[in-house]
């Protein structure tokens, strides 16, 4: 069985996201060695001979925005859009001001031409997070003027 098949079978449900999901989607240039994911119950820790697997509590209502992959194996995986807003909500921490600088140079984003900007801002309407809103605003400005 992959990793990726077993994260969601380990913890359920659940859905890749945060660090691995950014790496996968190449919006961060560093390989996730965890896999990270996002579930509706506790924030909970995993370690097996597939790997390290970490889970972060999200709120049911939060709880969207991911798709069944098959490749390379099966596996859910948050949208690249998803995957910032979880991050900045649940990984940006609050005594830290979100601001581009932060975004494209401490966290090194990158690729945000693969983001689809109505996409992130539905998702931003259905994640009534703060955090997540502010750190949405600041992407939609770097992608100001880009077309979907």
């Amino acid at each position: 069985m992959s990793p990726l098949t077993l994260s969601e079978k380990l913890y359920r449900p659940s859905y890749l996201s945060l660090e691995w999901a950014l790496s996968f989607h190449g919006l961060i240039p560093e390989a996730a060695g965890t896999f990270t994911g996002v579930s509706t119950l506790k924030t909970a820790r995993f370690q097996n001979a597939f790997g390290s697997f970490t889970y972060a509590h999200l709120k049911p209502e939060f709880f969207f925005g991911f798709k069944k992959e098959t490749i390379p194996a099966p596996h859910w995986l948050a949208l690249p859009e998803k995957a910032l807003l979880d991050f900045f909500h649940l990984r940006v921490p609050r005594s830290q001001p979100l601001t581009k600088d932060l975004l494209l140079g401490g966290y090194r984003l990158q690729n945000l031409d693969i983001l689809r900007r109505n996409r992130l801002r539905e998702m931003m309407a259905r994640f009534a997070s703060p955090r997540a809103l502010e750190g949405g605003r600041i992407v939609l400005a770097l992608l100001k003027g880009r077309h979907d």
